[in-house]
C-alpha cells in the first residue's frame, strides 16, 4: 500500500507538460545546432576578433584563450585540432548534452532524472578545474593554443 501511495506522490510531483512544449524539446537540439552553426560560420567569415588583452599585455593565456580557434576547428570537423586549442569547448559540449538529457526526460518521458550536473559542486569543480587548466596551460606549452 506504501508502494502505491510513493508513486501516486511521485506522479504528483511530476508536472504534466503539453504536447507542444514536448515537441519543441525534441526540435530543440536539431535547432540548436543548425543556429550555432550559422552562427559560428558567420562571425568567423565576417568578424574580425581583438587579440586577447591578457596575452598581449602580460604573455599569459586566459581560460578561454584559442576558443574561437577550437569551435572553427570542431565545425571544420578537425576534433583533436580543437581539443589541442582549448579543451574546455568539449567539456562545454557534453555539459550540455548532459543538461538537455535531463530536460528530456523531465518533460518528455515524464520521470524525475537527476545528474549531477545541475549543482553548485559541480559548478565549484567546474571552476576549480578552469582555474587549474589556466595555471598549467602557462607552464606546459603543449596546452598553450596554437
Amino acid at each position: 500500500m506504501s508502494a502505491e501511495l510513493d508513486d501516486i506522490k511521485k506522479e504528483a510531483n511530476l508536472k504534466h507538460y503539453k504536447t507542444y512544449q514536448k515537441v519543441l524539446i525534441c526540435i530543440l537540439p536539431f535547432a540548436s545546432v543548425v543556429i550555432l552553426s550559422f552562427t559560428a560560420w558567420f562571425v568567423l567569415n565576417f568578424i574580425t576578433f581583438p587579440p586577447c588583452l591578457l596575452y598581449e599585455v602580460g604573455g599569459i593565456y586566459c581560460p578561454s584563450c584559442g576558443m574561437t580557434r577550437a569551435v572553427e576547428a570542431l565545425i571544420n570537423g578537425d576534433i583533436l585540432l580543437s581539443i589541442h586549442q582549448n579543451v574546455f569547448l568539449i567539456i562545454y559540449i557534453i555539459t550540455a548534452i548532459l543538461i538537455y538529457i535531463e530536460l528530456f526526460a523531465k518533460i518528455v518521458l515524464e520521470k524525475k532524472y537527476k545528474l549531477s550536473v545541475c549543482n553548485l559542486k559541480f559548478l565549484y569543480a567546474m571552476l576549480i578545474l578552469l582555474g587549474i587548466y589556466t595555471i598549467l596551460r602557462n607552464i606546459f606549452p603543449i596546452l598553450s593554443p596554437v
